[in-house]
């Protein structure tokens, strides 16, 4: 949707200047508002998943305040300066990621396909 606009409305401002334009200040403040709000949340709720899912790994973080602390300072910092060194590295580590967020899925589908092909098979 942003790319479609961006190629009809040429300018900056993002969804902030797309709503102004469409509906009005009032209409666009909001949206802008609610948008830096939800990336704030956002991000916020990202890294909390993120360490609680790292405390699995590393027992350090389920009792350490200040590691938990400095963990997720550097999740937020680290992908801070991902994003500040270009979108082509951006989109590099997205690739990655969700590489990894599809592999436990096909690990489980291969699996669970080779155990329904024994089955059937030894039902013969």
């Amino acid at each position: 949707m942003f790319a479609a606009l961006s190629y009809h409305m040429p300018a900056f401002g993002g969804p902030y200047y797309y709503c102004k334009e469409a509906l009005g200040t009032k209409v666009g403040f909001l949206v802008a508002y609610n948008y830096w709000l939800a990336m704030w949340v956002g991000n916020a709720a990202i890294v909390v998943v993120m360490v609680g899912y790292l405390a699995v790994i590393f027992p350090i973080l389920q009792d350490n305040h200040l590691a938990v602390f400095a963990t997720a300072l550097a999740v937020v910092w680290g992908l801070t300066l991902i994003n500040i060194q270009s979108v082509r590295n951006a989109g590099v580590l997205q690739i990655i990621l969700t590489a990894l967020k599809l592999l436990p899925l096909v690990v489980v589908l291969l699996w669970g396909w080779h155990g329904l092909y024994n089955h059937i098979s030894t039902d013969r």
